[in-house]
């Protein structure tokens, strides 16, 4: 877990270099096939960028 100040303070600029605001999701299943095709979408980036599977752990 990433405390709060740490994530806007650290991560965000130092890793991110960018700030990253997040909301809370409405749920349901329109929210969970958005997420997943943009999880699919993202496995995809890496593949393409690196040129390799990304990890299982992923």
């Amino acid at each position: 877990m990433l405390p709060s100040r740490s994530y806007w303070e650290e991560f965000c600029p130092k890793v991110l270099e960018q700030h990253l605001h997040h909301e809370p999701t409405r749920g349901g299943a329109m929210e969970q096939h958005k997420f997943r095709d943009w999880y699919t979408k993202t496995l995809a980036s890496y593949e393409n960028l690196f040129q390799a599977k990304p990890p299982s752990d992923l």
